[in-house]
């Protein structure tokens, strides 16, 4: 969910002065009712909110897991934009704009409020920051929507409505037995990731979907699926590579190139 849209705590609403509750009470609201919501009978559905950085009750939003310990099945995440990122590094000011009608409630220091959301970060592990321009670059079909939320988990960029229907390939399973050690079975993980991408397909056309707006977007829109990786670190280990070498960083992406050609 990305609560950017909803008016500002304390904006008028039909011309009642400060009766808006804000987005966070309405996060509050929503994480209240999910946690009614078991998956599979058996645990809670997780969830992301995003608060774009210009909203005016971003700070709120930055501090709202020091207040209590009832939002647990929210993520939380800031998204923040080319211009703020850019305003952080110049250490120049910011405005925060009611999403209502644009007009500016408050003008902040960007370097102050990215302060702000480290130290949170670095303290509850929350929230995290969503890069919506860059999202939106690799949005393969903007004429169906904007992307402005992820997953849970951060994973993949979703439309409203869409779902993460998201796969991972075992890496440490990928592995042959040479003369002169292990080395990756490139012939082995074509053929995986190829059943990946077909097994992820399948999985868009026989499920059964809640709403038909899932069911337009998911199956008659995008079908957008993630096919990623586990095992990295365990793999590196068999080949005897350090984690934190440039040479494991340069078959990360050997990897990933790899990957997104043999899935197209």
């Amino acid at each position: 969910f990305n609560f950017s849209k909803i008016r500002p705590q304390g904006d008028k609403v039909k011309n009642v002065p400060r009766s808006a509750s804000g987005p966070v009470d309405f996060l509050r609201a929503y994480s209240a009712a999910l946690a009614q919501i078991l998956q599979g009978a058996k645990r809670q559905g997780a969830n992301i909110a995003i608060l774009n950085a210009d909203h005016p009750d971003i700070v709120d939003f930055i501090t709202l897991k020091d207040q209590d310990g009832t939002i647990k099945n929210f993520n939380v995440s800031v998204g923040v934009s080319d211009a703020f990122m850019e305003a952080v590094v110049k250490n120049s000011s910011w405005r925060l704009s009611n999403p209502r009608n644009g007009e500016v409630w408050k003008v902040v220091k960007a370097r102050k409020l990215f302060g702000m959301i480290c130290e949170h970060a670095w303290a509850t592990g929350d929230p995290g920051l969503a890069f919506l321009d860059r999202m939106e670059l690799d949005n393969p079909t903007p004429s169906l929507g904007k992307l402005e939320a992820t997953n849970p988990c951060g994973e993949i960029a979703l439309l409203p409505y869409e779902s993460c229907n998201l796969s991972s390939i075992c890496l440490q399973n990928h592995l042959k037995k040479t003369s002169k050690g292990y080395e990756i079975d490139w012939e082995d993980l074509e053929k995986t990731v190829k059943l990946g991408v077909r097994f992820l397909d399948d999985m868009i056309e026989v499920n059964t979907y809640a709403l038909r707006e899932i069911e337009e977007m998911v199956k008659q829109g995008n079908r957008r699926i993630g096919l990623g990786v586990m095992g990295f670190a365990h793999m590196l280990y068999i080949l005897e590579i350090a984690y934190d070498s440039p040479e494991a960083v340069r078959l990360a992406e050997r990897l990933s190139k790899f990957m997104r050609k043999k899935a197209e």
